[in-house]
């Protein structure tokens, strides 16, 4: 039995792509604020320069297959306005944090903390912290400098829809559609207040005015805005005083103590058309107050709210086509505000004859006078994401819709008149509904594609594609098919029409109305096309059960040249029984295969048109149809998720693969020369197939929902598939040849990863620190992962090298010491834990058991006594002892491996800090010399320009007088 070799196809580039998800946000490059943007685009994150509306830079993080879903950028540093990460969270529970500097080339930092999607995620000021939330009630708090975890809160009972931090204290605030908003301490991992809005979900929330007003958005048409009172006699850890043993803070005022007295109360009852006020008495360290609401322009529940990094500016969106934008003034403009009011209303009491004007009107800022609202933007369609920027008194506002594109639109912060507010409009690089089919060109370097109202032409580079030119088509289109020279291409349109499209010059040449029509002479549907097998001809399917025949014609045009021409053939209509959903002609041009609508496909000559074969058996039509180079072989795809294939000449069925595809098959393609093929189908998977053997090759995985279509050059060495999600893909053929039974061993372990249950996989989980309980309400931040599995194995490994060398020092060198260059094993280990990620240290530490922990310490006190000591190493002792704590303790074989650890590693953190000391004070010292030397500068230019000016005034002065004693 002679052996079969597969060629391997991996992803080459994704295009297509402007935006998707649910996510976009200012980025500053180069002090520039407003001119770059970033959005989530699927797998990727993609920066946009819009002042030029071209790509500056995409983001992938290949450890993570899922969507990106949500994005945020770090502050920037108080001497920097660029940012220099964005964190992004994953549909697969990831949250990963890119670095975007300049010729920057760091590894993304990966965290997996979540057991599903991430919905929010929130930097701290300092951006050193970032917190995330996600679609499983639970917010994690990780730390990007040592990058490791935190702590996680629990304590909703939803998805968590936002999260933010504070600035004014350690702690955060999260809301979500459990309807309630949570105040967390962050040291304590202690949800001290918990605030139940009039809404009965809420969607976002935004802190002003240094944590002092909370916005909420929910379901109604009007902003809540609460007034944040933080008691900061309550927030005193409860410790004695300096001097009195006696004076000790009481337990029921401490906030580590303090519960929150409302709890999950009931919405605040209404009384007199008001809400009752909360009482002022408060046992929580935060009271609050109902200030009112800002009424939007739009009814329905609010999708979204977008701060200005200042604060000044905020900005609240829905599910229709505009935005309400809010100005946040500042203490003097409500100082004034509230001076104009209050002139006002004695005017209008002093007029009315009313006593007692001086009493009667509140001298107290109310809501009016510290928001307002602006303006309200109309947008060019359904909004998916938006983020606000203000500078030299205007908002700028970048927007994500729902169609593939984004905006940068403005307003005037001092005035309501506002005109063209759009900026920039990114629309070209991608079409706006999903692409229906697409098509490699004769030579294999275009990319044709099409939806259902452009088509656009790509340039296949070794880089990536480049959209070469767009042509908007007059009317929906259901089917395409690429003439003969790749300048033309034939379209089939809803309204029955044949449309012979241009390509170079984007115009309709040529126009056949009467192309499909029904029994009432109506318009229906092409939905099929198909060139023969020379070129010459082509064949055209409808809903109206007809087959018509077509060929290519040059004509002369009116400006005396030649120009391409569709004209119909003798015998041109062949009627069925059903409406056409697919047909293809084979390559050998023998045979035309018709699938329709009532469930069989039927073959005919294509010189006579006569009946060949039917081809019965389907529950449901079939999408697709294909031949094979040869013409002995037809594969189909149906809607019942099956791929069947057919010999052609006697119609028997080969083979019948059942669930090729969950949902359903949309494409079928044999490659070139082969008897391999490749399907797509509603899972958004890519499948390799032998027709030969009936066995699935391999699988591609890329596209997030429905992959519509695919193509494969002529040569068989690229691919190209069209989904849902707005993106193509291109797969690329590689010199590496696949092993089956690997890659159905590979399968099987994704599998058993994806099926694990969340209950074995919590159970897996020990405990962070001794009293932690599985249903606390602050537990430990990480989770274990596959990548957590392997970092285990390395460290397993590594302490099973060094036993062996402890047992036979005169052993052979081992390979781990080979791959890390090393000749000892106390110096392979080290080398070992310093290349494991830090995000995965903790984890694998925390998955080890206590036999496992016990001969590690063993080896770390090695390390110590020979001074191998790093932060690596550090940490790792660190971890295994807070784990397990208890078990160490009540050992007394495992104390003087403690006190080593304890004695070294304290003295090598001391040199650690003092070394930190010493730099952050030399580093102190150059910034004064370097602002002192500035400062002389200007001051010695400044001085010159005097010295100059002073020069030139007496010059003047005496050339003055020189001309008017020349006059007298």
């Amino acid at each position: 039995m002679s052996v079969v070799n597969y060629q391997r196809f991996k992803a080459h580039s994704v295009f297509g792509l402007v935006g998707s998800g649910h996510s976009i946000a200012f980025i500053t490059r180069q002090s520039h604020v407003r001119r770059y943007v970033a959005v989530t685009a699927c797998q990727l994150v993609i920066i946009w320069d819009t002042r030029k509306q071209s790509k500056v830079a995409t983001l992938q993080c290949p450890d993570v297959e899922g969507t990106a879903q949500v994005l945020s950028s770090q502050p920037p540093t108080d001497n920097s306005l660029n940012n220099s990460n964005i964190a992004v969270g994953y549909s697969s529970g990831e949250v990963v944090v890119f670095s975007i500097k300049q010729n920057a080339a760091i590894d993304p930092i990966v965290f997996a903390g979540h057991r599903g999607t991430v919905s929010c995620l929130a930097w701290e000021k300092s951006g050193m912290r970032l917190a995330s939330a996600g679609v499983d009630g639970e917010i994690v708090i990780w730390d990007t400098i040592s990058e490791r975890g935190i702590i996680r809160l629990r304590g909703h009972k939803g998805v968590i829809t936002r999260v933010l931090f504070l600035t004014t204290r350690d702690g955060l605030v999260s809301c979500g559609k459990d309807g309630f908003i949570k105040f967390w301490d962050i040291p304590t991992g202690h949800c001290y207040r918990t605030l139940a809005p009039l809404t009965a979900e809420v969607w976002d929330i935004a802190v002003l005015r240094s944590d002092t007003r909370l916005v909420v958005g929910g379901n109604d048409a009007a902003l809540q805005v609460w007034a944040l009172n933080f008691n900061e006699q309550s927030s005193l850890s409860n410790e004695k005083k300096v001097g009195d043993d006696n004076a000790a803070e009481p337990a029921e005022n401490n906030k580590h103590f303090c519960l929150d007295t409302e709890g999950a109360a009931a919405p605040l009852p209404i009384i007199e058309g008001k809400p009752l006020q909360l009482p002022t008495d408060d046992a929580s360290i935060l009271s609050v107050e109902n200030l009112g609401h800002l009424q939007r322009s739009h009814a329905g529940r609010v999708q979204g709210l977008s701060a200005s990094p200042t604060g000044g500016v905020l900005v609240c969106y829905g599910r229709h086509s505009s935005m309400d934008v809010f100005s946040v003034l500042s203490d003097d403009q409500i100082k004034e505000r509230v001076r104009k009011r209050i002139k006002r209303t004695r005017k209008r009491l002093r007029e009315a004859g009313t006593e007692e004007t001086e009493t009667a009107v509140s001298e107290e800022p109310q809501l009016a006078d510290e928001m307002r609202s602006i303006t309200c933007l109309t947008v060019h369609d359904k909004l998916c994401g938006a983020s606000v920027a203000e500078e030299d008194g205007k908002a700028y506002v970048a927007v994500l819709y729902c169609n593939n594109s984004l905006a940068v639109l403005h307003c005037n912060l001092t005035s309501t008149d506002q005109v063209d507010n759009t900026v920039c409009h990114i629309t070209l690089a991608g079409h706006r509904a999903e692409v229906r089919a697409l098509q490699f060109s004769s030579v294999g370097d275009t990319i044709v594609t099409l939806s259902n109202d452009s088509l656009k032409t790509w340039h296949r580079s070794d880089a990536s594609c480049q959209c070469t030119a767009t042509v908007a088509l007059p009317c929906l289109v259901r089917c395409m098919a690429l003439a003969p020279g790749d300048r033309h291409v034939v379209l089939g349109a809803a309204s029955g029409h044949l449309l012979l499209v241009e390509l170079a010059t984007g115009s309709v040449i040529e126009d056949i109305s009467s192309a499909h029509f029904d029994d009432d002479g109506g318009p229906c549907d092409v939905t099929a096309l198909s060139l023969t097998a020379d070129c010459k001809g082509l064949v055209s399917g409808g809903l109206d059960k007809t087959l018509r025949m077509w060929r290519f014609e040059l004509v002369s045009d009116e400006a005396g040249g030649r120009r391409l021409s569709l004209q119909s053939g003798s015998d041109c209509a062949v009627k069925l029984h059903d409406g056409v959903t697919a047909l293809h002609c084979s390559p050998d041009g023998r045979l035309l295969a018709v699938a329709t609508l009532d469930n069989k496909e039927t073959l005919y000559y294509v010189d006579t048109m006569k009946l060949h074969q039917e081809l019965y058996g389907k529950s449901l039509p079939s999408t697709c149809v294909c031949f094979c180079h040869d013409g002995s072989l037809l594969v189909t795809g149906s809607k019942d998720s099956v791929i069947r294939l057919y010999g052609t000449d006697f119609g028997d069925m080969r083979r019948m693969i059942k669930n090729a595809h969950t949902g359903g098959v949309t494409a079928v393609k044999f490659q070139a020369q082969t008897r391999l093929f490749f399907s797509t189908g509603h899972d958004g998977l890519l499948n390799y197939w032998d027709a030969d053997s009936f066995q699935r090759i391999m699988t591609l995985r890329g596209h997030a929902g429905i992959s519509r279509s695919l193509s494969i050059a002529p040569k068989g060495n690229w691919v190209v598939t069209c989904g849902q999600d707005f993106s193509l893909r291109l797969w690329e053929r590689t010199e590496e040849l696949l092993n089956l039974q690997e890659e159905r061993e590979e399968e099987r372990r994704r599998l058993e990863e994806q099926d694990v249950p969340e209950d074995e996989l919590l159970a897996g989980q020990k405990r962070h620190v001794e009293g932690e309980t599985p249903d606390s309400e602050a537990i430990r931040a990480s989770r274990p992962t596959a990548k957590t599995e392997e970092a285990v194995d390395q460290i397993l490994e590594g302490l099973r090298m060094y036993q062996t060398y402890l047992n036979d020092p005169d052993a052979p060198k081992h390979y781990l010491m080979i791959t890390h260059g090393v000749t000892d094993p106390i110096e392979c280990f080290s080398e070992i834990l310093n290349k494991i990620k830090s995000s995965l240290l903790e984890e694998a530490i925390v998955q080890l058991e206590l036999s496992q922990v016990l001969r590690l310490l063993v080896v770390l006190a090695r390390m110590c006594k020979r001074n191998l000591l790093t932060e690596a190493s550090v940490r790792v002792a660190v971890i295994a002892v807070r784990t397990n704590l208890p078990q160490l303790a009540a050992s007394t074989q495992v104390l003087p491996f403690l006190s080593v650890l304890s004695k070294h590693i304290e003295l090598y953190t001391k040199n650690l800090q003092d070394k930190l000391g010493f730099t952050s004070a030399g580093l102190r010292q150059c910034i004064e010399r370097h602002e002192t030397k500035h400062e002389t500068q200007l001051f010695a230019e400044a001085m010159d320009r005097l010295a100059m000016n002073k020069r030139k005034k007496k010059k003047k002065e005496v050339a003055t007088r020189r001309a008017l004693l020349a006059m007298s």
